[in-house]
């Protein structure tokens, strides 16, 4: 039988575990380093969800890289607000550097398409995205995942740096919101 877990009011059950997920991580971070070779890149973190994936992914890379985290926020509760809060931004210039932003979870894509769209603007060498979890369901806006860990139905998940209300962050599985 599944282990059920309590977090606040809702209950979920195993989704990914902590095997696969590092197995993604790995894979990810080999395509990162391929593709970035000879190139130092700027690693920017989306605070507060992608904190482990972009520790566990940065401990396997093996290029020139440098860290920056930006915290930017939409959600309330089980879904997207629709609306962008942006707590602190990116404090760097990033015209003619490559850039790649680390996201935990790209889900309507609603942060993203904002964030992607002011990085934009700024012209980086290039810009990239790196994201642990996509739900091609939920998306609202055509996002260019380049790294992309695993696609995942439409349902809501916490553990591994996701949370609900700032809770269940430090679980090292995944899981999924159980019926």
């Amino acid at each position: 039988m599944e282990q059920i877990i309590q977090v606040k009011d809702l209950r979920f059950k195993p989704f990914i575990s902590e095997a696969v997920i590092l197995t993604h991580v790995e894979r990810m971070a080999n395509e990162i380093n391929q593709t970035y070779r000879g190139q130092t890149v700027h690693l920017v973190i989306l605070l507060k969800g992608a904190f482990i994936f972009g520790a566990d992914l940065v401990r396997h890379l093996q290029i020139d890289h440098t860290i920056q985290f930006v915290k930017l926020s939409s959600y309330a509760g089980l879904a997207s607000s629709g609306s962008i809060r942006e707590e602190f931004g990116l404090s760097m210039d990033i015209k003619d550097k490559h850039i790649l932003i680390i996201e935990d979870i790209v889900d309507t894509g609603t942060t993203l398409h904002y964030f992607f769209r002011k990085l934009l603007d700024a012209q980086p060498a290039s810009l990239n995205i790196a994201s642990l979890l996509v739900k091609p369901e939920a998306l609202k806006y055509d996002i260019p995942v380049r790294f992309r860990g695993l696609d995942i139905e439409n349902k809501f998940v916490v553990g591994y740096g996701l949370d609900y209300n700032d809770a269940a962050r430090n679980l090292r599985d995944i899981y999924q919101l159980a019926e």
